[in-house]
């Protein structure tokens, strides 16, 4: 399988994204500072030896970060669907 290009988009519906793909996917340039950010967000690759990291992950630890993310208050389908 050919590696991806540096900033390759991550294709839609993919869940486990190259390092490369993750830096490019939250805005960073350099290794540095990508690795710098994931530690800031709590996130390790989910295979060191390849650099593979889960997208949904990421996500959900940037909502938590932006302040998107109020764990207990969030309906869950039902609740959604008959809220009202």
């Amino acid at each position: 399988m050919p590696h991806p290009e540096p900033n390759e988009p991550v294709p839609p519906g993919r869940r486990v994204i190259t390092q490369e793909q993750a830096a490019a996917y939250v805005g960073c340039e350099s290794k540095g500072s990508f690795h710098a950010y994931m530690k800031h967000l709590g996130i390790t690759p989910l295979d060191k030896r390849r650099g593979k990291y889960d997208r949904v992950a990421i996500d959900a630890a940037m909502d938590r970060e932006s302040g998107l993310s109020h764990s207990g208050d969030e309906l869950n389908d039902d609740e959604w669907l008959h809220d009202g």
